[in-house]
């Protein structure tokens, strides 16, 4: 299948932390933050594109080759303990979020829950990953966790037990979803609430970076297609 759209320059370095508090402080203005890594300038603007010197939108792109089986082969833990197959989301279409509880980005639980409510009954998931590995943001138990979730946003979406995204222990979901899937979408995750868009064989379609809010109607055009896709 080819990939839908990408939203996430392979060369770019994001500042989303600053971006994020930009935002919680209602600063409206587009922001300009520049960085350089391997010689690339990224513009950052208030609606969350990314550029790397062109007008900021996003271009469709072919997903190439896919190694491994899918990210759907792994299991993981929920909040209690219990091991889960992530083979329950076969044939379904599901937005994989590595997720913090005191992140600038943590409001947007509630546009992700938005995306439950709106396409659960099509076939979709959101699926949270609690992750602590940016700025001890996500520091609590899976008790804690799912308490201020529930208790805050309203979740009703699956949220995992904490896993790591980076590093040497990194869960081998996340080294499928970073290493193994079509080259374009390959890297290392680099903050909160960066959004994997998987189609019902557990293949990565699209790739969003923390800065795209869950309402960006490129994602859920994106979404859209794929749960019109046979």
């Amino acid at each position: 299948m080819r990939g839908l759209l990408l939203f996430y320059p392979k060369d770019s370095y994001r500042l989303p932390l600053m971006e994020a508090v930009m935002h919680r402080l209602g600063w409206l203005i587009p922001l300009v933050l520049c960085a350089c890594m391997n010689g690339a300038v990224v513009n950052l603007d208030a609606g969350g594109s990314t550029t790397d010197g062109d007008s900021g939108m996003p271009t469709p792109t072919d997903a190439g080759p896919v190694t491994g089986q899918g990210v759907y082969q792994h299991d993981v833990q929920d909040a209690a303990g219990l091991t889960i197959a992530l083979s329950r989301f076969n044939g379904e279409i599901t937005l994989m979020v590595n997720v913090a509880s005191r992140c600038g980005y943590t409001y947007q639980y509630e546009a992700l829950q938005d995306l439950q409510s709106r396409y659960f009954n099509q076939g979709f998931n959101v699926v949270g990953f609690p992750a602590n590995n940016f700025g001890n943001q996500e520091p609590g138990t899976n008790e804690e966790i799912q308490e201020f979730c529930s208790s805050t946003y309203g979740t009703t979406f699956p949220i995992f037990g904490k896993i790591s995204v980076l590093g040497d222990d990194k869960h081998p979901l996340y080294i499928s979803l970073t290493e193994e899937s079509a080259e374009d979408f390959r890297g290392e995750v680099s903050w909160n609430f960066e959004k994997f868009l998987v189609n019902g064989a557990g293949v990565v379609v699209g790739r969003f970076r923390s800065a795209v809010e869950p309402s960006d109607e490129r994602l859920t055009d994106a979404i859209d297609t794929l749960l019109a896709t046979p």
